[in-house]
């Protein structure tokens, strides 16, 4: 495959209540790296759903905002900056006079989005950068003006649809005072709204019979924030509708101050964070969701991969999945010499399934999967400096943004990164650490097999081609490998790791090469 020209590119995201910034660079051989987040609380449907109107001051706040986003893509090389705008300027009357005004004030051309196309991108963005098993599913965003709503799964979407619905929208529309507790009538008006406007939708939603949920917007994830330090029994990561009801009373009952005075709350999201509280109950309910799982990737990533699909090359086939996308992607951007990595995953894949076989443990394919992903990344860290490359490549594998995987999953990847060669893991070691005990016996013991398929391709031409583990006696392994050329250098090279092994497990290990 050819290269590429390498180039930034620029995505605005204009909210009704945020505006979000992002710049990507779009290197060679087919892989991006994010140089800059940014985001804005402007507040731009303010006033608006009164009068149909974006005031003059909102207006101004987009326009300095996006003035400010210009010149930082600018800075960062951008050639190209690519501006959606969503549900406050979709539905005001004085659109036009504010697109004119941005275009000619920013330098940014902005296209207007309808309800429909924003769900798309919201789901092309979650889907994405999330794995997800069960299907259907249920896509929820919950906007400052807008809530969208797709039903679907990894591959596909089956239904679309966008609520004039939004935190803000709705918080205008039945909250007199948001700075002051809300009252029970005011709260069960907005709550009546609600269930009416989402029950014809919900019953088109029923019939797709979505069995969870993933939701993407900032109220969601503010929710799920605030449920983690108030609900003793919050699974992190995971909002359910009962801690949901349980949260609408309580923020309800507070003023401003007291909401932003609560754990994990954010001071320019509690006047609204009521109504967007109510909207995602009120949707659960009527689509009888009994949680929700939280993702950050949603609209503006969304921009990205949108761009990236007519970008030949930069999508790899559809057959593979999040992980696999993200963990190429990420060994091109550090120039990994690919095929020594792919064999170097071939050979760990053997020796994992082969021990599993004999018994040595009983690791789950879970293991297996982070093992051979780090496998294909071991030698990032090579761009950095050759030695010392294992510390290179942890540190890399850790910072670097990697979608499809969890926090936890991405330190056990830069862990076996980090124990590819010289030293064997230590108890105080920064990361290892924080595992638990099981995990750590865990990175121990699958660390050995990564150390060993990377010295049994030491030259890097695949001379070995196969590497089994198997029983040889009471506390004796095996290693059987077959070769097409000699390899002397690679059974010595393993030979040299036997005495740290056996310290370590108690067994003695025997060497075999069989020539093909």
């Amino acid at each position: 495959m050819e290269k590429t020209i390498t180039r930034v590119v620029a995505f605005v995201d204009l909210g009704t209540n945020s505006a979000r910034l992002l710049i990507v660079r779009l290197d060679a051989h087919f892989s991006y790296r994010i140089l800059r987040q940014h985001k804005i609380m402007i507040r731009l449907g303010e006033g608006e759903f009164v009068s149909g109107f974006l005031t003059d001051e909102a207006m101004d706040r987009a326009i300095v905002t996006c003035r400010g986003f210009y010149e930082t893509a600018l800075s960062f090389g951008a050639t190209e900056i690519i501006g959606y705008a969503t549900s406050a300027t979709r539905d005001a009357k004085n659109r036009e006079i504010f697109l004119e005004r941005l275009t000619k004030e920013t330098g940014i051309e902005f296209a207007i989005i309808s309800g429909s196309e924003e769900a798309r991108l919201i789901w092309l963005g979650i889907t994405n950068s999330t794995i997800i098993k069960e299907n259907p599913v249920l896509f929820i965003d919950i906007g400052g003006g807008s809530t969208e709503l797709i039903v679907g799964d990894q591959q596909s979407y089956s239904f679309l649809h966008s609520l004039r619905l939004g935190s803000l929208r709705t918080t205008t529309q039945f909250v007199s005072h948001p700075k002051e507790p809300i009252p029970d009538h005011e709260l069960k008006n907005l709550r009546k709204h609600l269930a009416g406007e989402i029950a014809s939708i919900s019953h088109e939603i029923q019939k797709y019979s979505p069995i969870t949920a993933i939701g993407s917007s900032g109220t969601i994830i503010a929710l799920e924030n605030l449920a983690g330090r108030i609900a003793a029994t919050h699974q992190q990561g995971i909002l359910t509708r009962k801690e949901i009801k349980s949260l609408g009373p309580i923020l309800a009952g507070l003023s401003h101050d007291e909401r932003c005075a609560l754990p994990g709350m954010q001071k320019d999201r509690a006047d609204i964070i009521i109504a967007g509280s109510q909207i995602l109950y009120e949707v659960m309910k009527a689509c009888n969701i009994h949680e929700i799982r939280t993702t950050e990737f949603g609209l503006r990533y969304g921009m990205l991969v949108d761009y990236l699909s007519r970008c030949p090359g930069f999508l790899p086939k559809e057959d593979l999945s999040v992980r696999d996308v993200s963990i190429y992607r990420l060994s091109q951007m550090f120039g990994v010499d690919q095929k020594h990595a792919d064999h170097v995953s071939s050979l760990v894949a053997q020796m994992f399934d082969s021990a599993r076989l004999a018994g040595f443990f009983s690791y789950g394919d879970r293991w297996r999967e982070l093992l051979l992903y780090a496998a294909r990344v071991h030698d990032t860290g090579q761009f950095i400096s050759l030695s010392r490359h294992h510390y290179h490549s942890a540190y890399i594998v850790s910072n670097a943004e990697i979608v499809g995987f969890s926090v936890y999953e991405i330190l056990i990847i830069s862990l076996f990164c980090r124990y590819h060669r010289k030293r064997i893991p230590r108890e105080k070691d920064p990361g290892y650490d924080s595992l638990s005990v099981k995990d750590k016996r865990a990175v121990f013991v699958l660390s050995f097999l990564l150390r060993w398929a990377e010295l049994l391709d030491r030259s890097h031409d695949g001379r070995v081609k196969t590497a089994v583990l198997s029983r040889a006696g009471a506390h004796k392994i095996q290693l059987t490998m077959t070769a097409v050329q000699d390899c002397m250098l690679e059974m010595w090279a393993v030979e040299e790791e036997i005495p740290q092994f056996k310290d370590a497990f108690d067994y003695e290990v025997t060497v075999v090469c069989l020539k093909q």
